[in-house]
């Protein structure tokens, strides 16, 4: 795994135990991380989880927030059920539908599907980010009874992340839809890549992931079909030619139909 240590500052005693089964390197502060060669940074705060790269500085960072910012905004203003991702998947067709999130990430998509009234397993197999997304949805659960905000309630209790590889972990036949989100191709001129986004692609930049063999398992796990999203002009994953593309400015979603949706 890349180079990685945590810093504390005074985290909730919840948030420390969940931070120390990671069994990352303790550093006393930012300026400890660097002089040892981290590469990122870990760090608990009050509640509050982030990560932080040494090459971006201490002012940059990223976190997961299912209960404010962006995905709040999607919550209230989004494209609802009509947006590419929800008509890739079939949720403009069908609501109640059991959707695993093969590559789960920061959990935006899973989010998303799941507000659209999917259930969503989410799997992701990097410790630190499947320990983020799973501290971001306990934080939303909690920060949503608080005030009382029954919708953002009953999309987190419909949405699971899974610490697991599900190339290995989803059996067959065992969700109406699989989607995927494999990690964008490296793009030429990165410095156009959002900052956080760059931080993640730090933390992921060891994967090793077969696309042969995720296409293969996600297959074979979806009973109607498996969505794998691309940027528009990618070539396609794992050679395979879907049945059908949804086509965005930027992003594509590749459709593999297995069979009809359930009614």
């Amino acid at each position: 795994m890349t180079k990685i240590c945590q810093i504390h500052s005074e985290p909730t005693n919840e948030l420390s135990e969940a931070v120390a089964a990671l069994n990352l390197p303790l550093c006393k502060n930012y300026q400890d991380a660097l002089d040892l060669g981290h590469k990122l940074i870990l760090c608990a705060e009050g509640a509050k989880l982030s990560l932080l790269s040494s090459t971006l500085g201490k002012q940059t960072y990223l976190e997961i927030d299912f209960a404010g910012g962006t995905l709040d905004h999607r919550r209230h203003y989004g494209g609802g059920r009509n947006q590419d991702l929800c008509r890739a998947v079939g949720l403009n067709r069908q609501r109640n539908l059991q959707i695993a999130d093969a590559t789960a990430g920061l959990g935006r998509d899973a989010f998303i599907l799941s507000l659209q009234g999917a259930q969503v397993s989410a799997y992701e197999k990097n410790p630190v980010l499947a320990c983020m997304l799973t501290r971001a949805r306990q934080q939303g659960l909690e920060q949503a009874s608080v005030r009382s905000d029954t919708e953002l309630l009953e999309v987190l209790n419909r949405l699971n992340f899974i610490y697991a590889d599900s190339s290995s972990q989803i059996k067959p036949q065992s969700f109406d839809v699989v989607y995927m989100d494999p990690m964008f191709p490296q793009r030429e001129k990165s410095a156009k890549v959002k900052k956080e986004m760059q931080i993640l692609h730090q933390l992921l930049e060891d994967d090793k992931t077969n696309s042969q063999h995720i296409f293969a398992t996600c297959s074979s796990a979806a009973r109607s079909r498996l969505v794998i999203k691309r940027p528009a002009k990618a070539p396609l994953f794992a050679d395979e030619k879907p049945s059908h593309q949804i086509m965005g400015k930027a992003i594509r979603y590749d459709v593999y139909v297995k069979g009809a949706l359930p009614i």
